[in-house]
């Protein structure tokens, strides 16, 4: 029982750290399997008592039934308040009534399935995941991802005040913490934790929050974890929340909104890489509303005018009904007919900025009534201030900076001091903005209403960059961290007609400091070969092609040097007398329409773990080489023949690539954790594939306590990628022992 005892006054000591007075340590009375604590909060000496019962079990022998479980120890009123904190988190919160849950994606362990995402189905997620870290001890990481005006933050709010209210009724036993990130540096995410909890007026402070979240009773939930990491970039954004990461040690859940998939494709690969990381993820991707979907919520919103909205949506083209399908969209196009007459013509988008501006130019005013900017002007002072947010890092300008570029806008349009005087002062008013409080010693900031706005007028800003050539302005935006795919296709817009790229955009430096120019121009590049015209006889070289679709782009006697395909979906894409000689595919997806006429492709080598529509992925070199030929790839020879696998083998290697997509979304494999991975460890050929991993020095095992118990592990020691290479694994790989070994199986 010493051990227990010992190890169960360390989790106690540690975790009350958070909560007692600074300079004071709790003391600490065993006898037998009771311990007594003693800890002075705000000086007054408090006083538990808990029981450690067979298995190593913790229990609080002082709490209200006199026999709780620590958790309610952590939750109770003398330590994190929960009860108070799950009020305050209500009367922050508004219900929605005209809430319309979206349909998701929803990717855990090896299963996918499509769910309705109403928060009652998250929060039943979060309370699986929350199973799965006590079971595994493996952070889960729960990413919601979207685009923007998807609902994501809807959706997170409402998770958050339902399950307050599960709480408050005593039909669940854990909260979340609602933190808005928008307009934050990840590096300050402590500051965002501490920021939430003093709006909320909470007991404890940021220090408790990792221990709360490690017993399972806290579960964080980041919302616009993308924005922050679009800033910093992805190396480090992942480097900040590792400190979070570290300080949960493998246990608890953690809930991150984002809007691109990339994301977590970027932290699944990151495990390979990581080897001191404990964490699994799984995303549950929300899709565009149905035409049921859209027209329960247009019925459920629209009281006023449902005979105008209804017309109004139907005299809409195909492209503007398509946008509507994001909520955000849809109650802005609501708010349009009840403003204007909706008559769709033109891009939905546009027409709703368009009316926006109008209504700000005719607000600002001078002493005649007449408007001090034209609605071009309003544009223009909007692009300035999204290019100093973007150049800054941030999502929100000082009341002094937005000032200022008033006064610019007012200088270069020549406007006189009267109406300078006029747009300064109003600036600060303009609808699109959403205030935000200074303190004592800060001034008010400003940030765009929505992040719609924000990344529409970001667009402009690039798009105007382009046309004009300003590429030295260029390359800083580019520089300063990833554009979101959407963004840089609505930049395209702004081109003149069939306006060639400049040659320079074709091109970018190596080394670790261009990797947002790099990956930004590859988004750039391919959207221009999609949307305005094919890219003929030239050379791209060392850009980045990263988790995007190409759509129908089309390059014609391109040399591509030196760039990266990654999770890029070349469906319809067509390549014609190309050259990639010196590049790398990875994870690109495929189809019967795609035309792959590109020299210097080698399975294996530079193409790695496609998927192929409709048959899916394909990993082995030789089944690459054949869909690649298939498509128009002029391979240099054939693949050699090798000795057909035995029937044996052949099992052993669909068991391996179940791994393989295993690992690709944990770090580590728990043989205890057999009802997420029963595919793997229910196959009577699991014994004898663990032994060849651990023999190859593939994985290692570790013991690992879980709750006071020791548990195997099996930790990755590879790129998850590299376990599927095969027999090309021969020569540059960490499994070519694997492979050698099961060749003979």
């Amino acid at each position: 029982m010493t051990t227990r005892i010992d190890f169960w006054t360390e989790t106690i000591a540690q975790d009350l750290s958070a909560f007692v007075d600074p300079g004071t340590s709790p003391s600490f009375e065993a006898d037998g399997n009771v311990i007594d604590v003693k800890w002075q909060v705000q000086g007054v000496e408090r006083e538990a008592m808990f029981v450690v019962k067979a298995g190593g079990l913790l229990r609080w022998a002082s709490g209200p039934s006199g026999d709780d479980p620590y958790q309610a120890f952590l939750a109770s009123d003398d330590m994190a308040g929960f009860s108070r904190l799950a009020q305050s988190c209500l009367a922050r919160i508004k219900g929605e009534s005209d809430f319309v849950a979206s349909e998701a994606l929803l990717e855990a362990g090896q299963d996918a399935e499509a769910i309705r995402l109403t928060p009652a189905a998250l929060s039943d997620l979060i309370g699986v995941a929350r199973e799965q870290a006590e079971e595994g001890s493996s952070t889960q990481l729960f990413f919601v991802k979207g685009d923007a005006g998807a609902g994501k933050t809807t959706l997170l709010r409402g998770t958050t005040r339902l399950q307050a209210e599960r709480y408050l009724n005593g039909e669940s036993d854990f909260l979340c913490l609602y933190v808005p990130a928008q307009g934050r540096e990840l590096s300050n995410l402590r500051d965002a934790l501490a920021s939430e909890l003093g709006d909320l007026r909470a007991a404890f402070t940021h220090d408790a929050v990792a221990c709360l979240a490690r017993e399972g009773v806290l579960v964080p939930v980041i919302d616009g974890f993308d924005e922050l990491l679009g800033t910093a970039g992805y190396s480090g954004a992942f480097s900040s929340l590792q400190t979070l990461l570290g300080e949960l040690e493998g246990y608890g859940t953690l809930v991150v909104s984002a809007r691109s998939a990339f994301y977590d494709v970027e932290f699944g690969r990151a495990n390979g890489r990581r080897a001191d990381v404990t964490m699994s993820i799984s995303t549950a991707e929300i899709q565009p509303w149905s035409d049921e979907q859209l027209k329960e919520y247009l019925t459920r919103r629209d009281k006023r005018q449902p005979a105008e909205t209804a017309a109004a949506f139907a005299r809409l083209d195909a492209a503007d009904r398509e946008l509507l399908r994001r909520p955000f969209f849809a109650s802005q196009f609501e708010d349009f007919v009840q403003r204007a007459d909706g008559d769709g013509d033109g891009q939905l988008l546009e027409h709703l900025i368009d009316a926006y501006i109008e209504r700000e130019a005719s607000k600002i005013v001078d002493a005649h009534g007449e408007s001090v900017l034209n609605p071009d002007g309003h544009r223009y002072l909007f692009e300035l201030a999204v290019g100093e947010m973007w150049e800054n890092g941030v999502r929100q300008l000082s009341e002094g900076d937005l000032r200022a570029i008033a006064v610019l806008v007012a200088e270069e349009l020549d406007l006189d001091a009267g109406q300078t005087i006029q747009l300064e002062a109003k600036v600060t008013s303009y609808a699109g903005f959403r205030p935000r409080r200074g303190t004592h010693n800060s001034q008010a900031s400003f940030a765009f209403e929505h992040e719609v706005y924000f990344e529409h007028f970001l667009g402009c800003a690039i798009g105007r960059l382009l046309r004009d050539s300003r590429l030295d302005e260029l390359v800083r935006f580019f520089d300063r961290g990833v554009i979101p795919e959407a963004v840089l296709e609505a930049s395209l817009r702004r081109l003149t007609h069939a306006q060639a790229l400049d040659q320079a955009l074709l091109r970018c430096p190596s080394g670790a400091s261009f990797e947002n120019r790099r990956r930004n121009l590859g988004s750039l590049v391919l959207a221009y070969a999609r949307d305005v015209q094919p890219i003929d006889d030239t050379t791209i070289h060392g850009l980045s092609f990263s988790d995007m679709t190409s759509g129908t782009a089309r390059m014609r006697r391109v040399q591509l040097e030196a760039c990266q395909f990654v999770d890029v979906d070349l469906s319809g894409a067509r390549f014609e007398d190309c050259d990639a000689t010196s590049s790398d595919f990875d994870g690109i997806t495929l189809d019967e329409s795609s035309q792959i006429e590109i020299k210097g492709l080698r399975p294996g080598v530079n193409i790695k773990r496609i998927h192929y529509q409709p048959s899916g992925h394909v990993y082995a070199p030789a089944a690459i080489a054949e869909v690649l030929a298939q498509l128009g790839a002029p391979l240099p020879q054939k693949p050699s023949d090798r000795p057909a696998h035995s029937e044996h083998a052949r099992e052993l290697i669909a068991l391996l690539e179940r791994v393989a997509r295993a690992y690709q979304r944990t770090t580590i494999l728990y043989e205890k954790d057999d009802r997420r991975y029963q595919s793997i460890y229910g196959s009577p050929h699991w014994d004898e594939l663990k032994t060849l991993l651990l023999e190859h020095g593939v994985v290692s095992a570790e013991e690992r306590e879980a709750k006071g118990a020791n548990v195997t592990a099996y930790r990755l020691r590879a790129n998850p990628d590299e376990l599927l290479t095969g027999e090309a694994a021969e020569g540059h790989s960490s499994t070519a022992g694997l492979w050698k070994a099961l060749a003979s199986a």
